[in-house]
């Protein structure tokens, strides 16, 4: 019996935690600090991990450039905390200065 291996690379199950319309911002690599809109999930190769097929998500930057990046890259744009920012303990945010 013969059997034909795949050079195609089939993802497995993946939950991506954005979809299209997200905003997020980029936390590591080339574009770290960057923000930018979801664009579509997909399982490829990355800006930073070019030699890898990853999880990844299609990013439209605010600078109009799309770029492919690995979901361990992004976070909500609204989770991230700006310095100098505290919440409160109900969980509400509250932007009070440190002083």
């Amino acid at each position: 019996m013969f059997h034909h291996q795949s050079t195609t690379l089939e993802p497995m199950s993946f939950h991506y935690r954005f979809s299209r319309g997200d905003k997020v911002q980029i936390i590591s690599g080339k574009f770290k600090g960057h923000t930018g809109t979801v664009d579509a999930n997909v399982f490829q190769r990355s800006v930073d991990f070019p030699k890898d097929h990853l999880p990844c998500h299609h990013v439209l930057l605010d600078n109009h450039l799309v770029i492919t990046i690995n979901v361990n890259q992004v976070e909500a744009l609204d989770e991230i905390v700006p310095p100098n920012f505290h919440r409160k303990s109900n969980g509400d945010s509250e932007g009070r200065v440190q002083g």
